[in-house]
């Protein structure tokens, strides 16, 4: 059971948190906003009901989105590297509508 006290999700404000964040031994769901992103309510309410499924972190910065390869309001689910293997990617990409339904199903069923 994962802790119920501070934010579900955590901001990333460097290239090290995301690099650390990523590297854990268990699921971590990363959402990188763009400035007044419409995914961030989405994901922090999603982030919030789902804490103890996984892991939140969000970030804004640039660099950060950058040294992901990721674009801005990207949703993106990093697989822990335990669980690496050569026939599935370690991250997934939500493409889906910022719904948070979607995004529920998404995180719940990769």
């Amino acid at each position: 059971m994962r802790s119920q006290v501070g934010p579900a999700s955590k901001d990333l404000k460097t290239v090290a948190d995301f690099e650390s964040f990523i590297s854990k031994e268990d699921v971590g769901v990363v959402a990188f906003f763009a400035k007044d992103s419409k995914l961030e309510k989405t994901f922090l309410k999603v982030a919030d009901k789902l804490r103890e499924k996984a892991r939140f972190g969000f970030t804004s910065l640039a660099d950060v989105i950058k040294k992901a390869k990721q674009k801005e309001d990207t949703l993106v689910l990093y697989r822990p590297q335990q669980l690496a293997n050569k026939f599935e990617p370690d991250f997934v990409v939500y493409d889906g509508a910022f719904d948070s339904a979607d995004i529920e199903k998404f995180i719940t069923t990769e």
